[in-house]
């Protein structure tokens, strides 16, 4: 957040909204929702969509220094946040986490 311009273009509120957190938030739900979406048509296995998307409920296990980091090596933050999420859902279960983003278009 800009000190000099931080209270001049937004307020609190809207600040909130554009924040790293929420922002990240709602990159997990797309996650959730396309493993559900996935799983319905029998494209993931189900069991790894039900795993997924209890992950992405909470934002709370992304690493923000983390997600800062490798989103300045490669300039965009949504491969960051699918490998901390495989990282989680493969700890709710080995190889289920290798199912998240399943067919993006995102590159590796």
């Amino acid at each position: 957040m800009s000190t000099v311009f931080r209270n001049i273009f937004s307020t609190p509120a809207s600040s909130e909204i554009w924040s790293d957190r929420t922002r990240t938030f709602y990159y997990l739900q797309f996650e959730s929702a396309l493993a559900l979406s996935q799983a319905r048509f029998d494209v993931i296995p189900h069991e790894a969509a039900s795993a997924i998307a209890k992950t992405c409920d909470d934002v709370n296990f992304i690493d923000m220094e983390e997600l800062e980091s490798e989103t300045r090596k490669i300039g965009y933050p949504v491969l960051p946040v699918v490998k901390q999420l495989v990282r989680k859902v493969n700890e709710a279960g080995p190889g289920l986490g290798e199912w998240a983003h399943w067919g993006a278009t995102t590159q590796v």
